[in-house]
């Protein structure tokens, strides 16, 4: 999978994180851009949507999976987001505190 603007050749490599919190949400041009936390480490990532397909909202923990290049821009491709069963219950403590 090539990004916009990339050459073809890129590497890419298998990426996925779970027990993600929404942050923000910015329409582009060419895609979606997520912030999203993850809660257990408290990094958060720029997540890219070039189908500009998934809904993602701040009421629930998600798991997503994707790519992410080794080119000079470092970019985390979204292909699939699903709630993440196994953490749901993280939103409830972290919004109660």
């Amino acid at each position: 999978m090539a990004l916009p603007g990339h050459a073809p050749n890129i590497s890419m490599f298998n990426f996925s994180a779970n027990n993600l919190t929404f942050l923000s949400r910015t329409e582009c041009k060419s895609c979606v851009v997520f912030a999203m936390k993850d809660l257990h480490t408290n990094r958060v990532y720029r997540l890219y949507d070039f189908t500009k397909a998934q809904t993602i909202t701040p009421d629930q923990i998600w798991c997503v999976s994707g790519k992410v290049n080794s080119a000079d821009k470092l970019y985390l491709v979204i292909e699939s987001v699903k709630a993440d069963s196994k953490n749901r219950l993280s939103i409830q403590s972290t919004s109660e505190s």
